[in-house]
């Protein structure tokens, strides 16, 4: 019911997820578990973070931009970030039972993961460009969990010209930076 109604363009990108890749897109499917299966999962995140990550390079090095995460970019419609908060990345182990047990507790982590990605993942990356990253508010009601639907902001300054350009750095195959 609630939907963005901008086009995406040089100022403004939607994204659903940054660490619950579409495992439909998963080309040969090895069985869940193995090793191969384990890779292709691995190779999907990682190529979806670093199409989130060389967004901001792109809003930080040419146009002021804002991405949100959290709506769908192909309907624009709000979807929340449930399947981050499931993913592997803040899936609570056993021994965390009690560590994240309050949804504020995990927007702030998300928010934490996503600055600390990319301070290791863009090189000259200077945070004061990225420094009012916030949910809007209000949220868009509850999901099923009773959790917000919400959205997050990512708005990027351009940097200036007597600064140096960023630029993502790559992984290698096993995940490790080149």
């Amino acid at each position: 019911k609630f939907q963005f109604n901008d086009v995406e363009g040089q100022y403004l990108e939607y994204k659903q997820s940054m660490f619950s890749p579409d495992l439909k897109k998963i080309k040969s499917p090895a069985p869940p578990g193995t090793d191969p299966h384990k890779r292709q999962v691995r190779a999907l995140n990682d190529s979806l973070i670093d199409e989130i990550l060389s967004t901001v390079c792109a809003f930080l090095n040419t146009n002021d931009g804002v991405l949100y995460i959290g709506v769908d970019d192909k309907s624009r419609q709000i979807v929340g970030l449930s399947d981050d908060r499931n993913s592997d990345v803040f899936k609570k182990k056993k021994s965390d039972e009690f560590k994240y047990p309050l949804y504020t507790e995990f927007q702030e982590k998300y928010k934490i993961k996503i600055l600390q990605l990319m301070g290791k993942r863009i090189n000259n990356f200077d945070q004061s460009y990225v420094e009012d990253i916030r949910y809007l508010v209000p949220g868009y009601g509850k999901d099923d969990n009773g959790d917000n639907i919400d959205v997050l902001c990512i708005p990027c300054k351009k940097i200036p010209s007597d600064k140096p350009a960023v630029y993502l750095r790559i992984l290698d195959g096993d995940g490790k930076i080149r």
